[in-house]
């Protein structure tokens, strides 16, 4: 699979602003071929550059850190491991510290990333909470493309038999309706909690 020009374009501005030229080069290496593997279908190159999208129309306390939490959120994806979020934000802290950055940022960059595991968030940021929004804005696609995505998403764990698969997708989307709301900012509730809420419905009566 071959890199987006989008995304490299995106890489490029990224890289000038936040990271050293030699280790970026390293990286941006790295992130390729992690999210270029060819058991992804939906943690893709596509993924990244429609988070990028949906980051660019948005306001940040700190744009670089959410870029950067972006890149690296899923550059860890194994489909047989339950511990992808966590090794995710390892590489991203390591990363991030070879490039000189703050404790203290890289730290948030850690958690944030790290919140993927359950979609809650850790720190309470407001950057921190519209990314997990953005990270679940495929939920309230039209129902097409949300179909494209569940479809994806089974073909990565393709490995797993369809009743036990079916079983724990269950769960996830039960999980999701039984919050009070499956998005944390107003403007996310506004623009996609609807939609989201008639997918997971629509997916569980299938």
């Amino acid at each position: 699979m071959s890199v987006p020009p989008a995304l490299e374009a995106a890489w490029a501005t990224f890289a000038a602003q936040e990271v050293p030229p030699v280790v970026g080069a390293v990286a941006w290496t790295n992130l390729c071929t992690r999210y270029g593997e060819a058991h992804r279908h939906y943690h893709t190159y596509q993924h990244l550059i429609d988070l990028l999208d949906l980051a660019a129309a948005r306001p940040w306390r700190d744009a670089g850190r959410v870029q950067a939490v972006i890149w690296w959120h899923d550059v860890i994806y194994d489909p047989w491991q339950r511990d992808n979020e966590a090794r995710s934000a390892a590489e991203a802290a390591a990363a991030l510290q070879s490039w000189g950055w703050p404790a203290e940022r890289r730290q948030w960059v850690e958690t944030v990333i790290r919140a993927t595991a359950r979609h809650e968030p850790l720190t309470g940021d407001p950057d921190e909470l519209a990314f997990l929004d953005m990270d679940l804005a495929v939920l309230a696609r039209p129902a097409e493309a949300y179909d494209a995505y569940a479809a994806a998403i089974r073909r990565e764990y393709r490995h797993v038999p369809g009743s036990l698969y079916r079983r724990g997708r269950r769960q996830v989307l039960e999980a999701f309706l039984q919050r009070p709301h499956i998005y944390f900012t107003a403007r996310a509730r506004a623009e996609w909690e609807d939609a989201a809420r008639a997918n997971l419905a629509r997916e569980l009566n299938q």
